[in-house]
């Protein structure tokens, strides 16, 4: 495998690594309605746990509103349940055909406690992104080591791998100028520039 090969790899799971931090902010509650925070929540359904989204229609009512209506009507009692088992910080009310979900304004302490946790999510794949860098940066040096190639820093085949994780990395915190919850009080569900 030579260098060029490498990196490309290399930048393929550096992608990966934004494309999951995309993924895992998603699913954070803020004060919107959100679909996505669905996404993990299984039913259920006659002895085999399926996802709710694969067996309701889920649709936002207005912003603070999720409107969950089962395809199978007999199914509205386990929906509850697995709403309530999936622990997402929102009591399900139910009128016997769907399930609503009502979304409460943020508090300054729920936006304290998103802030951190938006932090700890960012720094996450930070760190996935700094793993394969540093993966990237000891294949790239046996690969040289293997043709006896010299390895010259900053030359065709040293320090690419830093050079593709700044810009992701500036990805995951494109503006410590900014404050961590910046993307919160604008409403928004993921940072503008991811």
């Amino acid at each position: 495998m030579n260098t060029e090969e490498i990196k490309k790899s290399g930048n393929e799971k550096m992608e990966k690594c934004i494309a999951q931090l995309k993924k895992e902010l998603s699913t954070i509650r803020t004060g919107r309605a959100n679909p996505l925070i669905l996404e993990k929540v299984l039913i259920d359904y006659y002895g085999t746990p399926t996802k709710l989204r694969q067996l309701s229609q889920v649709t936002v009512q207005d912003g603070t509103t999720l409107v969950i209506t089962p395809f199978d009507k007999t199914i509205v009692k386990e929906v509850e349940k697995a709403l309530i088992k999936a622990d997402l910080g929102i009591t399900p009310s139910s009128d016997g055909v769907v399930v609503r979900l009502v979304f409460p304004p943020l508090t300054a302490d729920r936006r304290k406690e998103l802030s951190k946790e938006v932090k700890a999510t960012g720094e996450t794949a930070k760190v996935a992104i700094r793993n394969v860098r540093r993966d990237l940066t000891d294949e790239i040096q046996k690969a040289e080591k293997a043709v006896a190639l010299r390895y010259v820093p900053g030359g065709a085949a040293g320090g690419g791998g830093s050079r593709g994780t700044d810009g992701l990395e500036g990805m995951v915190y494109p503006g410590d100028r900014r404050p961590a919850c910046h993307w919160l009080r604008h409403g928004v569900g993921i940072h503008p520039d991811l």
